[in-house]
């Protein structure tokens, strides 16, 4: 067995008598955070201008197939009655990205991007793109690859990667009440410290009434994308390789379960 191949690596397999690759849609998202004490992404405008100069759905569709779909939220279906597909957050709009550039009086200062060599599978390459479709709307920026990745955030970066994740199926299980929160790392690294969207992710923890819980659910969302502290890139295809005589799923998340209910010949 082997995992993280590349979607363009399975058609090798798939005439191979003893071998297959599988394609598993993740509940797993790649995003670009922005470190919003840095003066040149203090500016919310600046921050969803960022977002808007990004077509996330070519860049989904270029990296991991065709059948890759733009995550607009950081919401996924098993969320049920909370799931949203309407709600589109910020969309590719390099128009508006320049407008808004303009409104916060950019001036076009250089955003260091860094990133792992290796850690995220499609991160260089994902990173590369945005780097110049933010060219087309006027934000240089200059992207620094780390072998190691505990050195992503040490002093001198504006923009780096981090994965979020769901863990179960409710707005409580992952995304932005988990990875966005103030008891994970871009909070408590201080490199996002809001304050209404805290308030209302403790209200939306406590709420049992289910009305009081979508609009509050509904109400993170869009202050999610007013605030912008970070580009939703795709929802992560993992792609791996078994010999066929193997009876084995891979679940959404990484764990690898090896029990005689799901592992076998």
């Amino acid at each position: 067995m082997i995992t993280n191949l590349l979607p363009d690596q399975m058609p090798a397999l798939g005439g191979n008598p003893h071998l297959e690759a599988i394609e598993v849609p993740m509940d797993l998202v790649h995003i670009l955070a922005f470190d919003t004490r840095k003066p040149a992404l203090r500016d919310r405008r600046v921050r969803q201008a960022l977002v808007h100069a990004v077509d996330t759905g070519l860049i989904s569709r270029t990296l991991w197939g065709e059948s890759a779909q733009r995550m607009p939220a950081l919401q996924i279906a098993a969320f049920g009655k909370f799931y949203h597909p309407e709600h589109q957050g910020l969309t590719y709009d390099p128009g508006r990205a320049r407008r808004l550039l303009a409104e916060a009086g950019w001036q076009k200062q250089e955003i260091v991007i860094r990133v792992p060599g290796g850690y995220y599978v499609n991160m260089l390459s994902a990173a590369q793109i945005v780097q110049e479709m933010w060219l087309a709307v006027g934000v240089p920026s200059r992207l620094e690859v780390r072998e190691n990745i505990s050195t992503l955030t040490a002093p001198g970066m504006d923009v780096f990667p981090t994965s979020v994740s769901f863990r179960f199926a409710d707005p409580l299980g992952g995304g932005l009440m988990l990875n966005l929160s103030r008891r994970y790392s871009l909070q408590m690294q201080g490199f996002w410290q809001p304050v209404r969207f805290n308030e209302i992710a403790d209200s939306l923890a406590l709420a049992t009434d289910e009305d009081e819980r979508q609009r509050l659910w509904l109400t993170l969302l869009d202050e999610f994308d007013a605030e912008a502290p970070a580009l939703i890139l795709y929802p992560v295809q993992e792609v791996f390789a078994k010999r066929r005589n193997i009876r084995f799923s891979h679940y959404p998340l990484y764990y690898m379960d090896f029990r005689p209910g799901n592992f076998g010949y």
